[in-house]
């Protein structure tokens, strides 16, 4: 049975927080690719931790218990973290079948993207440095994902996660794994909308991306939620979640035309790719189950 209250209450806290800081940033004139502009998308998506936490606190629960916080690590936290990167290059090698998009040996795409985050001057500074590197940035960019994804990415997807697949996948239980995902999805794409509609992920296209990230979320949400299934905790999520996001780069790197709606990870061109990973978890696995411990 579905506990309405519990749900209720932590998307309170959770919108409450993160649409409480979008709408603060907004008031004031805040202007995207601006210094206060990162750290509002950093502080918003610690708005799940946050209402996981008080709505543990709230009703009495266990905080590590209820989140499933395990740091013991096991089998699936190596496949989030080295599954991230295989993602991006599925969603690369989509993305070039798409209508309007290319191969680009000259990385059009991602300077493109990078370029929205910096003046002209510094962009063109960073297009004379990336060719004087000895090795390809495709490698290096490779390396910062396997770096930073499970570490200092993971931080941060831990933020989302602990409120996803950690409080609500429990409390959906009831619901099975396939529609408590959809749900899952569902909520975690319109709890971002705010920072969407700033202009996070998605600047070229705003009001798009709102739309397409909840199509993002509730396709990506099975392999999340399954890999902390497996995983039995809600930390292999968080690699996942922190790989993908560090790995961003090479779902874009060697693409030219089209748009971040269209390509990459965040694009059609991911959710083709998750949908197809639903499908194969789906036929390996149609009810799935938590792991046996090791």
């Amino acid at each position: 049975m579905v506990r309405t209250s519990r749900v209720v209450t932590l998307m309170a806290f959770a919108l409450l927080f993160s649409w409480g800081l979008a709408g603060v940033f907004a008031y004031f004139g805040g202007q995207w690719g601006t210094a206060p502009a990162t750290l509002l998308s950093i502080v918003y998506v610690f708005g799940p931790l946050i209402a996981a936490i008080l709505t543990c606190k709230t009703y009495g629960q266990s905080i590590r218990g209820t989140l499933s916080i395990s740091l013991r690590p096991n089998r699936w936290f190596l496949i989030a973290w080295l599954g991230a990167p295989v993602l991006a290059f599925l969603s690369l090698g989509t993305s070039i079948l798409l209508p309007g998009v290319s191969f680009s040996a000259e990385m059009t795409a991602m300077y493109e993207a990078i370029a929205q985050t910096m003046s002209p001057e510094e962009a063109e500074e960073m297009r004379r440095a990336a060719a004087e590197l000895d090795t390809h940035p495709a490698w290096l960019w490779l390396w910062q994902a396997l770096a930073l994804g499970p570490t200092l990415h993971a931080i941060a997807a831990f933020g989302e996660e602990s409120g996803w697949r950690g409080y609500l996948q429990r409390e959906f239980r009831a619901l099975g794994f396939w529609r408590a995902s959809f749900v899952i999805g569902l909520l975690w794409g319109i709890w971002y909308a705010p920072l969407i509609l700033l202009g996070h992920n998605y600047p070229s296209a705003p009001v798009v991306g709102a739309f397409m990230m909840v199509l993002m979320t509730v396709a990506s949400s099975p392999v999340l939620g399954y890999v902390a299934l497996k995983g039995r905790s809600v930390v292999a999520a968080a690699i996942l979640h922190g790989t993908l996001n560090a790995s961003y780069g090479l779902s874009i790197m060697f693409l030219e035309g089209g748009t971040e709606v269209v390509y990459g990870l965040l694009g059609i061109a991911g959710v083709v790719v998750y949908l197809m990973v639903d499908l194969v978890i789906y036929l390996l696995d149609p009810e799935p189950a938590p792991a046996h411990s090791r």
